[in-house]
């Protein structure tokens, strides 16, 4: 290994790889020293080790390019070893789907893993239902939603507030509807959650740019690869006292997921431009929902099982 990549700044390291973590949460167990600087909590993957993939590991690679996120218990059972200060683990990988875990393997915040639940239970990450939300946030806040789309995984945050009992069984068991409308320089995703009765709820959207992203220090991407769907983390937060009402799990179907895959890959080429991004949202926002929901390349519908 190449001398200026040996003993790195862990934290640093995760962060330019676009894994930032949250902040305060820790293992339930204690880690190998050698591990331990290079832990952090995901929503979308729980508790993680940032690791290097034995079966693609190159002497003379800058290490910063091949950070994988993988469960910790996957990276505890497998032969792993320190490489300069990384971790380079003999894991399950593939170059098309990435870390092969099992299902006993992923961990939330409470330390139950993810298979052993059923349902929305499964969408327990860090936010916990009744909890506080985890962000920088301040509360009461306005009605906002938020879109994340990262390679490692992707969530969407709606904040609402004075949430009804209707409003949020909708968000957890409901029928979901999702719509996608984009230009080169920005994308808008719509959706609507249905009521338990059978009643249609109103369209929503949250318009998602690359730059301000990229800004953030999050890597912009879609999970999984051309062809395959992905998980989207949905959550609902009350707006008015920022306590977490919903958190869900959707499957995005590979035909839909192409398409986000298709939208984000044109802003990337076309590069940052947000005058060009503010016009096509605002835009957007001229035409009736109707209108605008014909202009969608792509839509899908959702069950409550997901």
């Amino acid at each position: 290994m190449r001398s200026e990549y040996v003993n790195p700044d862990t934290k640093a390291a995760m962060a330019r790889a676009g894994y930032h973590g949250v902040p305060g949460r820790t293992y339930h167990s204690p880690l190998p020293d050698e591990l331990a600087p290079w832990y952090l909590y995901e929503p979308s993957s729980g508790h993680s080790l940032a690791v290097m993939i034995e079966s693609l590991w190159e002497p003379d690679a800058d290490p910063n390019r091949e950070l994988a996120l993988a469960p910790v218990k996957l990276v505890l059972r497998c032969p792993w070893r320190i490489e300069g200060g990384w971790i380079v683990a003999d894991i399950p990988y593939d170059e098309g789907l990435g870390v092969l875990a099992q299902d006993e393997d992923d961990e939330y915040s409470d330390g139950i893993t993810e298979g052993t639940r059923s349902g929305p239970e499964k969408a327990m990450t860090a936010m916990i239902v009744g909890e506080p939300y985890p962000g920088a946030l301040m509360f009461p806040m306005p009605d906002a939603s938020q879109l994340l789309l990262t390679p490692t995984g992707s969530t969407l945050t709606v904040f609402l507030g004075g949430l009804e009992k209707t409003e949020i069984d909708a968000f957890r068991d409901g029928k979901a509807h999702f719509a996608l409308v984009h230009s080169d320089h920005a994308l808008l995703l719509m959706f609507r959650f249905d009521f338990a009765d059978g009643r249609s709820a109103g369209w929503s959207d949250a318009e998602w740019v690359a730059g301000p992203q990229e800004n953030a220090g999050y890597k912009v991407g879609v999970p999984g690869a051309r062809g395959g769907s992905f998980m989207l983390a949905v959550h609902l937060v009350d707006a008015q006292n920022g306590i977490v009402a919903v958190n869900r799990l959707i499957t995005v179907p590979a035909r839909f997921a192409d398409q986000l895959r298709s939208a984000v890959a044109a802003q990337l080429k076309a590069g940052p431009n947000p005058a060009a991004a503010l016009n096509d949202v605002e835009g957007w926002y001229r035409f009736m929902q109707r209108d605008l929901l014909k202009r969608a390349v792509a839509d899908f519908r959702s069950t409550k099982s997901g």
